[in-house]
């Protein structure tokens, strides 16, 4: 049922009540070459996640970041939570090199949506040590909107988004031929990580295509060497040191797509496929071994039905398959011995229509149909279900002089059933509504002020309510609850922005309500006859505040200081804690100097950076791996510690193209440290010294 408070909020919203917020829109560009962009700040530049249609970031209300260009090329990596991480209010849940969650303000999991191209994906993201399953290198560049998106994407955009985005293609060219192709490599030393990426595409007439290739392949990571428990008694010291067993992985990708356009229709196929068999090793020293396996196809349209409308459409189905052996290295793991089996298929259909302005407002209505197939074939984790969800929308934008004015109003209807052993009830059903209001104000030449206020919405999932397994990943035996109700979160931001040609600063505070939070608490109780610890799923009003800085200064045309600071507090309101998973605080600053020259290199880039997290206290039983914080070793709470790291970018000048060298050692000093969100801090160290190289040649375009 639809909450009378929820009602009455989304109607005051709509109405524009004097609840008003302000949030900042920040942007780093993309350009032509997917491996090797130049990338400027630019308010000018146009933003496509945080509205349907395209629009100048600056206008949107919503606080954004992008990751494109140089600065993707300098931090992507195979984890999409690591590769996001530097950014202001963006954490990353951490298990090894490759495993990464993004966290936006305190919030991940089923809380945050991960788009593909705009599609929302399901990666089993309840599990603590689920990642995306996709491979951010091949994307062009990846879009984050934080706060709740609940208009746009849907009942699990709570806490926002984040948009891997693929290559656009070249349409209606007029031209034939390849437009560009480029070959990548890439080493690490610390795992002997090695990764080769091929993308190119094509064109003729109005025609366009594309194709990337990509393998990864790591042995197991290490850390600085320590003295290790038993022979350290400190209470902290890790179980592991050095090289980490059972931490090795191979990766594979491929983005393949195909599109047409003329001057009244267009329409895009895409194929996507990534694949890990990944090892993540256990407190006992013992291994989990997986293989994950992703398949997404996206069938997108759009007809100019006249100089008013504009007609789109989108399908799209992804299937998530996950196969896991406990005690069993992946190297090992067949059909024959894995004690969880998992997939999912996800069908969506979206149709829309967007009307030019009337009256000044331009806007976009549409619908959803999203089902989901859930399937456990071996294991007793969570049960067979399908979620079927039916949603209509419509989202207005007008542009009046110094003030840009956003409203989004959204319906959902959620109906799911799981096939349970038991009597109890296995079919449950939501109808929510949710909405947002945004206000850009440019009140001077030089300063920029936004509102935006948000309801979002998120049902329990079938692991929610019905999860009844062992989990080797976490290593606890985790108990859903059917008597869950549903989430729903007020959002409220405040900002403002300076901005020059050469200075850019950005503070913004946002606060953000959840009735009935569902959480894990760990209990003192041992499942029989795994031994493992029960967690089961509960929920109390949660609370997150804080806030966001950011800075950049262009000191010369060649030298540029840019930093940002989080801060983030939180509050289970009828328990007293803090919500589990939040990340520390944290800071992080770069200097860089962009030469047209350096030694032997044209258009080189030097950086130093450095990342500080602050000390952080486990939220107690409610905090995953909390048990660490009673055992004589690893640990649960961390201290406050910084990394520094140094790169050299360069191009060397061959006959037919550059060879573009880009050389960084991260955590340069070999640093021993353990990250609040690292799923390994109980028993290992974080990852230490790495000397990275990788190699872009265009060899066209």
């Amino acid at each position: 049922m639809i909450r009378l408070t929820e009602l009455c909020s989304v109607l005051l919203l709509v109405q524009g009540c004097t609840l008003f917020n302000v949030a900042y829109a920040n942007t780093r560009l993309d350009s032509e070459d997917t491996f090797n962009q130049n990338s400027e700040r630019d308010i000018e530049r146009i933003n496509i996640t945080a509205s349907p249609f395209k629009t100048r970031v600056n206008d949107s209300a919503s606080a954004i970041e992008v990751l494109a260009g140089d600065e993707k090329a300098r931090y992507q990596s195979l984890s999409l939570g690591a590769s996001l991480e530097k950014m202001a209010g963006i954490s990353n849940v951490a298990t090894g090199g490759q495993s990464g969650k993004p966290v936006l303000r305190g919030l991940s999991g089923d809380r945050i949506r991960i788009l593909l191209d705009g599609v929302p994906q399901d990666h089993q993201q309840y599990g603590v040590r689920h990642p995306p399953n996709l491979d951010p290198v091949l994307a062009d560049r990846v879009e984050v909107v934080k706060g709740p998106m609940s208009v746009l994407y849907g009942a699990e955009a709570m806490g926002g988004v984040v948009n891997v985005i693929s290559r656009p293609l070249l349409l209606d060219s007029g031209s034939a031929g390849i437009n560009r192709a480029t070959l990548f490599s890439q080493y690490q030393t610390n795992n002997n990580q090695r990764a080769v990426y091929f993308d190119g595409d094509v064109s003729y007439n109005n025609w366009g295509g594309y194709v990337g290739l990509g393998q990864t392949e790591a042995d197991n990571f290490s850390t600085p060497k320590v003295l290790t428990f038993p022979a350290n008694t400190s209470g902290t010291a890790p179980l592991f040191s050095g090289e980490i067993p059972f931490t090795d992985f191979k990766a594979k990708d491929l983005a393949s797509a195909i599109g047409f356009a003329n001057d009244t229709f267009e329409s895009t196929l895409r194929y996507t496929f990534w694949s890990n068999d990944q090892n993540y090793l256990q407190q006992n020293g013992q291994p989990t071994g997986q293989f994950l396996k992703n398949h997404n196809v996206l069938f997108d349209s759009a007809y100019q039905f006249n100089d008013m409308l504009l007609i789109k459409s989108r399908l799209s189905w992804q299937q998530n398959l996950r196969d896991a052996g406990t005690g069993i290295a992946y190297q090992a793991l067949n059909g024959d011995n894995v004690d969880l089996s998992l997939e999912l298929n996800r069908y969506q259909g979206r149709f829309s229509v967007q009307h030019e302005a009337i009256g000044g407002w331009l806007g976009e209505l549409g619908v959803d149909v999203v089902n989901k197939q859930q399937y456990t074939h071996v294991g007793t984790l969570i049960p067979d279900a399908n979620n079927k969800s039916y949603s209509v929308f419509a989202f207005e934008r007008q542009s009046a002089g110094r003030w840009v004015t956003e409203i989004g109003l959204r319906f959902d209807h959620i109906k799911q059933q799981a096939d349970l052993s038991t009597l109890e009830s296995d079919s449950r059903q939501w109808n929510a509504l949710s909405g947002s209001l945004g206000l850009t104000w440019q009140f001077a030449d030089s300063w920029l002020a936004t509102t935006h206020l948000a309801r979002g919405f998120r049902a329990p999932s079938v692991f929610d309510l019905y999860a009844k397994g062992v989990h080797g990943g976490v290593a606890a035996y985790q108990q859903g609850n059917p008597l869950l109700e549903e989430e729903y979160s007020f959002n409220k931001d405040i900002g403002i922005r300076y901005f020059t040609q050469r200075v850019n600063v950005s503070f913004i505070v946002f606060h953000n309500a959840i009735d009935d939070y569902i959480y894990q608490a760990r209990t003192s109780e041992l499942h029989a006859p795994s031994g493992l610890p029960i967690h089961r799923l509960e929920q109390g009003d949660a609370r997150l505040w804080g806030s966001e800085i950011e800075a950049e200064w262009q000191f010369t045309d060649s030298i540029k200081l840019q930093a940002n600071y989080t801060k983030i507090n939180s509050k289970l309101s009828d328990i007293g804690t803090e919500l589990p998973l939040l990340p520390a605080n944290k800071f992080h600053a770069e200097l860089l100097w962009q030469p047209e020259t350096f030694l032997i290199f044209q258009a080189a880039e030097l950086y130093l950076n450095t990342q500080y997290y602050a000390k952080k206290q486990s939220a107690g039983v409610y905090e995953p791996f909390s048990q660490y914080d009673r055992l004589p070793f690893g640990t649960a709470s961390t201290e406050a510690y910084a990394l520094w790291n140094v790169g050299l970018k360069g191009e060397l000048n061959l006959r037919s193209s550059p060879l573009i060298l880009r050389l960084s050692v991260t955590n340069l000093f070999d640093k021993g440290h353990s990250n609040f969100l690292d799923t390994y801090k109980g028993y290992a160290l974080g990852q230490g010294r790495s000397i990275n190289l990788n190699l872009t040649l265009p060899i066209k375009g």
